[in-house]
């Protein structure tokens, strides 16, 4: 008995708010880049439940105005993808992580309007979503006043880039190897970004660079950081990489590194007895300085990029 290949899902939330709008732009983006689903989710908690069905009815199941003015902005974007739309009663935190075990992709806008999915983005929710999703998340960054909607774009005739922050951790492995996938999914350049502070080279501390043992860990760390990539080049043999290994704190230096991307991509590295239930402290706050488009990946959720991909191959969820 032969069964059909499930569709990739590339899942975006969504609330009305010009965050909102500026995310489902961009999921519209990747469900094409994927040959996948777009699927809206909408999700309203009781209290707004209880506010707004003096007017309306809210059935769940059933498309209100904001998810129907939605689907219609995701279909005037004019491409041919498969576009479903879903409303449930739930707080926004809980409505993501659940949906999100049938999603490929999951992506929210960095702010939302008062409710709603409002809160999900750095705040309590959003760290929730990101420490719990059961696929990786991308946290579309806001277009502040006065700025052009370009978080993610490239500008025209340079090469995109994909940055990937890496230390030699099981996440940052995992996260590399999502980050090579999704550059070749671009046809973009993935570069690679290795921070360090303080680091003991033979029994001595090398605390700045161009100090004693400093070419002998710049060494170090670049045949480490070799060794992982193998195999990274041999599935992506075509892939342009480039490699940064630079004295300073991992949170700064990936922020500097990323002014050009149009993709940053970091492990989530949970602690303690809660693991994967709590966002590393770089991982958050990559998320809270972000200018560019950021996908968090746990150890065992990685996205599935289009077969199609050069040189890409779909990784296994």
């Amino acid at each position: 008995m032969t069964t059909t290949p499930r569709c990739p899902m590339v899942m975006v939330g969504v609330d009305g708010s010009p965050a909102s709008d500026h995310a489902i732009d961009w999921a519209m983006r990747e469900a094409v880049l994927r040959g996948a689903e777009l699927r809206l989710l909408r999700a309203l908690p009781a209290e707004d439940v209880m506010a707004v069905t003096f007017t309306a009815p809210v059935i769940p199941g059933r498309a209100d105005a904001v998810l129907l003015r939605a689907r219609r902005r995701a279909q005037g974007l004019g491409t041919a993808v498969a576009i479903t739309h879903e409303m449930v009663l739930d707080t926004a935190g809980r409505a993501l992580v659940e949906r999100s075990l049938d999603a490929d992709l999951l992506v929210v806008g960095s702010r939302g309007s008062r409710r709603g999915f409002a809160r999900a983005v750095l705040g309590s929710n959003a760290i929730y979503v990101a420490a719990h999703s059961h696929c990786p998340v991308v946290i579309v960054p806001a277009v502040r006043d006065g700025d052009a909607p370009t978080a993610g774009a490239v500008t025209p005739g340079a090469q995109p880039v994909v940055v990937v922050g890496y230390d030699g951790s099981p996440e940052a492995c995992v996260a590399t190897g999502v980050a090579a996938d999704e550059a070749a999914l671009r046809g973009a350049t993935l570069r690679v970004v290795q921070a360090w502070l303080t680091e003991v080279v033979d029994g001595s501390v090398v605390t700045t660079p161009d100090s004693g043992g400093w070419s002998r860990l710049r060494d170090r760390q670049g045949a480490r950081l070799s060794r992982h990539l193998a195999p990274i080049i041999e599935r992506h043999p075509t892939l342009t990489i480039e490699r940064r290994i630079v004295w300073g704190s991992a949170r700064d230096v990936i922020h500097d590194e990323a002014g050009d991307a149009v993709l940053v991509v970091v492990g989530n590295r949970g602690r303690g007895r809660v693991g994967r239930a709590v966002l590393g402290s770089v991982s958050a706050r990559v998320l809270h300085d972000a200018t560019r488009p950021v996908m968090l990946v746990h150890e065992a959720a990685t996205a599935s990029p289009s077969p199609n991909a050069r040189g890409a191959t779909p990784a296994l969820r």
